[in-house]
């Protein structure tokens, strides 16, 4: 719980830090993004003399999220982002030499995080590269039927286990391609790797006097994401259209003086070339 609301404590902070920081003369975006990822996290274990294996299936996530730019930087930004998305735990052991049996728990991640975006300072017909750094919070829920599973059937050499959630901080990294299909409108195509600690289902290390059953692992999880989804840009504060019209107003404004300095000059010559 403790490393829960610290970590909510610095999402909150950066989103502050984000605001405060934003130049008013640039632009920000909105992105919706979806696709596949791939939790990997393969762990064996020993209980009762019987051997274990657990691996993740692949599963499908979504991400929703901004990102305003640091203040008098073109290329430097702040992101803010919640992220969906879910995969089974598939639990392997022999309970004869010939006939293995798998478990499959299903495993959701809700996940909220904070990122630093280093974009390409140009781009290459309309494709501009951009990496991302960040921290988040990771919280792993089981499934309705997982829940299910586990109270009738068990989880490994325990007969009836309790399945609840749990949170995990973690840090993630990648990058991914901007394709912009119109002023406002683009195209996003994301990859990254989520690392967290080891998801457990919420059971403990050992067997306790409350869990009977328990999951004796730990260490890192990667969850590696690629998604593809649109991307939306909208301005902050006056946008360079606005400018550029306030420029160009000067300059009209010289040529029609030019044009009315022409037309009188042109009446007083006239009456002079009647007379002669």
């Amino acid at each position: 719980m403790t490393v829960k609301r610290l970590l909510q404590g610095l999402i909150v902070a950066a989103a502050l830090s984000l605001i405060a920081a934003v130049g008013k003369a640039q632009t920000s975006l909105v992105f919706v993004t979806g696709g596949g990822n791939r939790l990997s996290d393969a762990r064996s274990f020993e209980e009762a003399y019987i051997p274990y294996q657990t691996t993740y299936a692949a599963g499908g996530g979504a991400n929703v999220g901004f990102e305003l730019p640091l203040k008098r930087s073109k290329i430097f930004g702040l992101e803010l982002s919640y992220g969906y998305s879910q995969n089974n735990l598939e639990l392997t052991y022999e309970n004869s030499p010939t006939l293995p049996v798998t478990k499959s728990y299903g495993l959701r991640d809700n996940r909220f995080g904070g990122d630093l975006v280093v974009h390409s300072p140009s781009t290459f017909r309309g494709i501009r590269p951009y990496a991302v750094l960040g921290a988040e919070y990771n919280r792993f829920s089981p499934s309705s039927a997982a829940v299910a599973l586990a109270n009738t059937t068990g989880f490994a050499y325990a007969p009836v286990a309790k399945l609840t959630s749990e949170g995990n901080g973690g840090v993630n990294f990648g990058g991914g391609l901007d394709y912009n299909v119109t002023e406002k409108w683009g195209v996003r195509i994301d990859v990254r790797d989520h690392i967290t600690g080891s998801p457990t289902l919420g059971l403990p290390y050992v067997n306790t006097t409350s869990s009977p059953a328990y999951f004796p692992i730990s260490g890192n999880a990667h969850n590696i994401q690629y998604t593809i989804g649109i991307v939306y840009h909208f301005g902050w504060g006056k946008s360079s259209s606005s400018t550029t019209k306030s420029s160009r107003t000067p300059s009209s404004s010289a040529k029609e003086k030019s044009a009315k300095a022409k037309s009188s000059g042109s009446e007083k010559s006239s009456p002079t070339s009647v007379f002669n």
